[in-house]
């Protein structure tokens, strides 16, 4: 008898959960009081198979904004404009430095999953190849993309526009930025 793997589960900034089990990714929002705090989101959960995703998209943590995760598949429609658009995206589930490395993992093991579902149709490069990119597979290993000065800036100002933080915190934080 096959045993069935543990869910892995993740716990991101206001209460929202993300759990891998048996071949789906569910996103769950919280319920009651705490919802009515975040009511940017659908209610009820969120339930997408592995095999279905085209995309994970894993921002890392800001010196001044939250990181996310990203799903993408057929029919979704992923907001692309930071991460002030990734707070609203029902898709999307923002982290904290502190929770960060679980979802590194996270991502990590729906990559593994949806190799593990492909790897029939993953050819195995030849060393000329191992340099170059190979799809799914080299995803895993890829540097997440490191914000430059410019657009953290940007983002400091997006945050003083929506009134987030002060004009004392933004040119805090552009020194800082800056020097």
């Amino acid at each position: 008898m096959a045993r069935r793997a543990e869910p892995f589960v993740c716990e991101g900034k206001g209460g929202d959960i993300v759990e891998l089990n048996n071949g789906r990714v569910t996103i769950r929002r919280p319920h009651g009081f705490r919802a009515l705090l975040s009511p940017l989101h659908g209610r009820g959960d969120k339930d997408i198979p592995v095999s279905s995703i085209t995309a994970v998209q894993l921002k890392p943590v800001g010196w001044a904004t939250s990181g996310y995760i990203q799903f993408a598949y057929p029919g979704s429609t992923e907001n692309r404009g930071g991460v002030l658009d990734a707070a609203k995206d029902e898709n999307t589930v923002m982290f904290t430095k502190e929770q960060q490395p679980r979802f590194v993992e996270l991502k990590n093991r729906i990559l593994d999953a949806q190799n593990a579902g492909n790897n029939a149709a993953v050819p195995v490069p030849t060393k000329a190849q191992a340099g170059r990119s190979t799809g799914r597979r080299n995803l895993r290993n890829a540097a997440a993309p490191v914000p430059t000065k410019a657009q953290e800036i940007r983002e400091l100002s997006k945050l003083l526009e929506d009134g987030i933080i002060s004009e004392d915190e933004f040119a805090s934080a552009k020194r800082r930025l800056l020097s």
